[in-house]
């Protein structure tokens, strides 16, 4: 294989091996999340990340130096910034259809759209909604 051969002739590899490439279409869960905030604005962000899978463990993680900047600060950031354009955008990437379409479903009329969008997680909204 091509591989052999490099390794074979001396190849020095370098990178960062195991680093995660981005997901084309976007982040399901990302997704989910930001389809939860535009179809249900009352709903708080840290909800929406349960509806779109994320886990206490997984926000709670501290990223950097700051302990104060978990995983939930940057996903929060960073869906503040989707909301505020998501309505006004011209460039259209395959993410923002994959939301727009996620967000119809969650604003159709289908008894079944929780379920669609957030399958196992569903009855996590009717927790949310009750308070």
């Amino acid at each position: 294989t091509r591989l052999r051969l490099l390794n074979d002739v001396g190849f020095k590899w370098t990178g960062e091996f195991g680093k995660n490439l981005p997901v084309p279409g976007g982040d399901p869960r990302f997704n989910r999340m930001v389809a939860a905030k535009v179809a249900f604005p009352e709903l708080t962000f840290r909800e929406c990340m349960y509806l779109g899978g994320f886990e206490d463990e997984e926000l709670d993680t501290v990223i950097g130096p700051q302990t104060w900047r978990t995983y939930y600060v940057t996903l929060k950031d960073g869906l503040r910034n989707v909301i505020k354009v998501f309505d006004t955008r011209t460039r259209k990437t395959k993410a923002h259809l994959n939301r727009e379409a996620l967000v119809s479903v969650l604003r159709s009329e289908d008894a079944d759209r929780l379920t669609k969008v957030f399958g196992d997680r569903a009855g996590l909204f009717e927790g949310f909604m009750e308070k």
